[in-house]
């Protein structure tokens, strides 16, 4: 392993410092479990500086402080990219609360967007949608610009008790940031 890394890194350098990231993003992520959701943080609200990439088995965020030592306690953003495995055709429900600006994309359609500077409370948004059975790739965005970083992404229907947080069983990895 220690080999493979000075081989990596040497082709970085010479190729320089935008392909450094890249190496450096293959030796930072973590072990990823089936039903893990991957989240990529971006120094900043407007997700122009990436920082950190890791996984999570919820869909959701809180922290007083900041999510990894690379990540502003203040003033960042994130994606989270997941596969949403539907258990049956129904209605769903999803809903949102968050401290800061959140967007939920299903399918590649925008469901919620609630992107603006908000209290906890005040941010709750819901949505329903007919989803047939399957995978359907989703993605949530999500930022902080300053005190406490917090959301949550929850839904129900098709057996799902209501206000379930997204998460485990029901999400498969996708390597993907768009929604």
């Amino acid at each position: 392993m220690l080999h493979r890394m000075k081989h990596f890194v040497a082709i970085a350098t010479t190729l320089g410092s935008a392909a450094l990231v890249v190496v450096m993003l293959v030796f930072v992520i973590p072990a990823v479990r089936q039903n893990d959701v991957w989240v990529l943080y971006y120094k900043g609200c407007d997700f122009n500086v990436p920082r950190w990439v890791t996984v999570r088995s919820v869909v959701k965020e809180y922290t007083k402080d900041r999510p990894s030592c690379l990540v502003p306690s203040d003033g960042f953003s994130s994606r989270w990219s997941a596969w949403l495995m539907v258990p049956t055709n129904d209605t769903y429900t999803f809903a949102t609360l968050s401290d800061g600006g959140i967007r939920l994309y299903l399918d590649g359609r925008l469901l919620i967007d609630n992107w603006h500077d908000q209290w906890w409370k005040e941010s709750a948004r819901t949505t329903n949608l007919w989803l047939e059975a399957g995978a359907h790739p989703v993605l949530v965005e999500y930022y902080d610009r300053i005190g406490v970083a917090a959301f949550l992404v929850q839904w129900t229907g098709g057996g799902i008790p209501p206000k379930t947080p997204l998460g485990a069983p029901y999400l498969r990895k996708r390597w993907s940031f768009k929604p």
